[in-house]
């Protein structure tokens, strides 16, 4: 279930708000942004290593 529904982030593949190309750049060049990126990225690699140390254990058939 964890990896079903973890959802990683990619800005690329967002459906953003229209944003006319000077506000755009104002959001895209902000330092956090970076930093959002790397640090989805991340959590993305650790849930995927943490789901693979997980034993599965249903009550009922695992779907």
């Amino acid at each position: 279930m964890l990896l079903t529904t973890h959802n990683p982030y990619k800005p690329a593949v967002i459906d953003w708000p229209k944003l006319d190309p000077a506000a755009l750049k104002r959001v895209t060049s902000l330092p956090i942004w970076d930093i959002a990126v790397q640090t989805e990225g991340r959590a993305s690699i650790r849930v995927a290593t943490y789901a693979g140390t997980v034993v599965r254990t249903c009550a009922k058939p695992c779907a």
